[in-house]
């Protein structure tokens, strides 16, 4: 939400003064960043979105509300039987092919244990710029 460099409301004021848009998606194989904007602001955009991947500030309140939020779809995860199957069926599949036979979703019982170093060693192992 926030980055060492721009709190959460300098974020998004950034954002909309561009007229910009930025979201963010994963599944078991990919993460995305993505930001739009008009052509003359594409340096603008590509600022933010690297301070935002590769300067998170990952304040305590910032992971605890981003836990609410894993929490709520994991329990909607749990009443889609389309998405337990595709679970299983990876981690039956792939039991000896690493990361694909690995939950998509955290279990509920790690959840309150991930904090700040676990996210900055997940970061500097997977992510590369």
């Amino acid at each position: 939400k926030s980055t060492e460099n721009r709190s959460t409301l300098r974020l998004v004021r950034d954002i909309e003064d561009i007229g910009g848009q930025m979201g963010a998606a994963s599944a078991r194989e990919f993460m995305i960043y993505q930001g739009e904007c008009l052509r003359d602001h594409v340096e603008t955009a590509v600022d933010i979105l690297s301070d935002t991947i590769l300067r998170p500030k990952l304040s305590p309140w910032d992971i605890d509300e981003q836990r609410k939020t894993i929490g709520y779809e994991l329990e909607d995860m749990e009443q889609n039987a389309q998405a337990v199957l595709t679970e299983m069926l990876h981690a039956a599949a792939y039991t000896e092919q690493g990361a694909l036979g690995h939950p998509l979703w955290c279990p509920k019982r790690n959840l309150n244990k991930l904090g700040e170093d676990d996210l900055r060693s997940f970061m500097t192992t997977h992510f590369t710029a």
